[in-house]
């Protein structure tokens, strides 16, 4: 029996400018529901966010290289976000 599954990617192509603009729309305009009232987040990134993970890493990967050294022959270094 062979089950076969056919996979449609589609790409789309945006410039850094687009990009740096959905991402502080993203950060700085989320919009937060709580018992029928709306809010504007006004500080820090919503724990389910798309890029909340992404820019932890970024984040931690640039303190990691600042503050830490790893001796890469007898250490190892993970992170888990």
């Amino acid at each position: 029996m062979c089950l076969c599954v056919t996979v449609q990617i589609l790409h789309s192509h945006e410039d850094a400018v687009s990009l740096l603009h959905r991402l502080k729309s993203h950060l700085f305009h989320n919009v937060v529901e709580v018992g029928g009232r709306y809010f504007v987040q006004t500080q820090g990134i919503a724990q389910g966010s798309t890029v909340s993970t992404l820019l932890c890493n970024i984040y931690y990967g640039k303190m990691e290289a600042q503050y830490m050294t790893v001796h890469e022959d007898t250490e190892l270094l993970i992170r888990q976000v």
